[in-house]
């Protein structure tokens, strides 16, 4: 009877004792799941820091560049299409000078935030920031007609963009833009030094319009 029992209390001990042992590795697996995603979290906040342009929440010039490049290639070797256009906000030091950066910024984030939202209902193309009130809009797969359509449109959106400067005090803000379609015989910077002089021809002829580098058109 009492080895009965002792057998008794030693199974019992022994089932205690793998549920104790079940029930710490079960909390170090859950502790180690937490680092894990933590651990995640940061890589991607850190990605997101080498990637993202702080004013502006798009992509930094880095960042846009290397999309670039890789979407570049892409259309290359698909036979495709690929479109860039170069955007400077008019009469931006004006902007600082009369108002200030902050608003000067203000200004920036407006205009990236309605290209952006454009960009995003036609669910097509990037935005970046290349460096003070100049940015670039890429556009795979866009030849240069729809490309010229999608320009006038951003153009036109950020016109009737009315932004709040000061109290009692709004901003309506034009963007000149360069648009350039890849050629085949091109590289990546030739085509968006093309973009860059078509966008400077727009201000010389008068800003707040879309100058087209006059080279491909629709296949």
């Amino acid at each position: 009877m009492w080895i009965a029992s002792a057998a008794g209390l030693v199974v019992l001990l022994l089932i205690l004792f793998g549920w104790g042992l079940r029930k710490r590795a079960a909390i170090k697996l859950q502790r180690l799941t937490q680092r894990i995603e933590e651990q995640k979290k940061i890589e991607e906040e850190l990605k997101n820091l080498a990637t993202t342009d702080e004013l502006t929440g798009t992509y930094n010039r880095r960042a846009i560049l290397e999309i670039a490049q890789t979407e570049f290639e892409k259309c290359l070797d698909e036979g495709l299409p690929f479109s860039v256009l170069l955007i400077d906000i008019d009469h931006f030091k004006q902007v600082n000078d009369q108002y200030g950066h902050e608003v000067g910024d203000r200004v920036i984030r407006a205009v990236v935030n309605v290209c952006g939202d454009t960009l995003r209902l036609k669910d097509i193309g990037y935005i970046g920031r290349l460096g003070g009130e100049e940015f670039v809009i890429l556009l795979p797969g866009v030849d240069q007609i729809k490309a010229h359509v999608v320009a006038e449109q951003l153009r036109e959106c950020v016109e009737k963009q009315p932004i709040q400067c000061v109290e009692n005090t709004w901003y309506s803000a034009t963007v000149s833009v360069g648009l350039a379609t890849m050629k085949r015989s091109e590289k990546f910077d030739e085509l968006l030094n093309r973009a860059d002089l078509a966008m400077y021809q727009a201000k010389k002829a008068g800003r707040n319009r879309v100058n087209i580098s006059r080279e491909p058109v629709a296949g």
